[in-house]
């Protein structure tokens, strides 16, 4: 049985109380507009729903529509993200454990990459990037969406921390890292590996 997402937003304007949002498992959970009857309604402001375990975050007014929509974004971002990886986990299994790029080879099963048959000494982020780059091969990967699928959504650093390790992978897998060819930069948007 394939479970989608509902998300709610629930705007709560008595004394003491803030607007909650909601992600429900089952779309029918909260389809019918009543809260879940254990929810407290006198709970302090910022606890609203929290405590029973409903809602994933608050807004306390007064609030504007662009936090509320960066809220609600975030919030079905981090919920495509752990889709994925569930997805990920329910795959069948694959029957190619590495991915082939002319000399360089990643194997995905023990985790190690290879450049004319040479193995490469790799940080764990840097094999995860590479992975991460072979797997979208031909497609602009902005800085942003690159840190929020390698590092994670709750990563705080900026986006630089990508150009640094697209650096060091260069200095391992290119022929000249001053002009690439496997990772190469697109202007303005980001990056993308020809592999």
């Amino acid at each position: 049985m394939r479970r989608m997402v509902l998300l709610c937003v629930v705007a709560v304007s008595l004394a003491g109380l803030v607007p909650a949002v909601f992600q429900a498992q089952d779309v029918g959970q909260y389809a019918s507009g009543v809260a879940p009857k254990h929810l407290k309604w006198n709970t302090p402001p910022g606890h609203f729903g929290l405590i029973a375990g409903y809602a994933d975050d608050y807004l306390s007014k007064p609030f504007s529509m662009r936090e509320l929509m960066a809220r609600v974004k975030a919030q079905l971002r981090r919920t495509q993200v752990i889709r994925d990886e569930m997805e990920k986990i329910h795959a069948p299994e694959q029957t190619h454990k590495s991915l082939n790029f002319d000399n360089l080879v990643i194997n995905l099963t023990r985790r190690e990459v290879t450049l004319d048959d040479e193995i490469l000494a790799m940080k764990p982020q840097e094999y995860d990037l590479l992975v991460f780059f072979a797997e979208h091969r031909g497609q602009m990967l902005s800085r942003e969406f690159i840190l929020e699928r390698v590092w994670g959504w709750e990563y705080v650093g900026d986006s630089r921390t990508v150009d640094v390790h697209v650096r060091w992978l260069r200095q391992k897998i290119e022929k000249d890292p001053a002009n690439p060819e496997r990772i190469v930069t697109v202007r303005g948007g980001g990056y993308r590996f020809e592999g």
